[in-house]
């Protein structure tokens, strides 16, 4: 006569069941998001990373993520009404970033109450160009508004994360 094991003994919950299965798709969903937006360029290099912002007259090229330790670069590009050409920034956006390098150099650099302003010789390239590196400082939204002496305006927005 064969022996008789006894039923094994295991303790169901199938509520917690059921809970951890739901916790792991969204575990799972949230993975896939995490990669898709790293292929989009969320995390570096991609085809939503980098952004033109156009304003009358005014353009700016500018990556619209970007890392705190991480110097990035913002080009603005437009035509000068005279021989010297200058480019305001919000002083709010230029207390939250590291101003690492202005090409090509600035004859002069004004720091006021709301903006910096930015004085060049502008020798008669048109368009004219400046190529301003900064690294944030911290995770921020940072916003401002670019503006020429002519009175040429482009507003641009970055998220600086860790």
């Amino acid at each position: 006569m064969p022996e008789r094991h006894a039923p094994l003994e295991i303790d169901q919950d199938l509520v917690f069941q059921r809970r951890e299965w739901r916790v792991q798709r969204v575990g799972w969903w949230a993975l896939c998001l995490f990669v898709v937006a790293a292929l989009a360029g969320v995390f570096g290099e991609g085809p939503i990373s980098r952004t033109r912002a156009e304003g009358t007259g005014l353009s700016a090229e500018y990556d619209r993520f970007i890392r705190t330790g991480r110097p990035t670069r913002l080009t603005a590009s437009w035509s000068p009404a005279g021989g010297e050409a200058s480019l305001r920034l919000d002083r709010a956006y230029f207390d939250r970033v590291r101003l690492e390098q202005v090409t090509p150099a600035p004859l002069q650099v004004e720091i006021g109450a709301s903006d910096v302003r930015l004085r060049f010789a502008a020798g008669g390239a048109r368009p004219f160009t400046v190529v301003v590196e900064i690294e944030p400082l911290g995770a921020a939204r940072l916003a401002t508004e670019l503006r020429t002496e002519s009175g040429h305006v482009t507003r641009i927005v970055q998220l600086a994360y860790f």
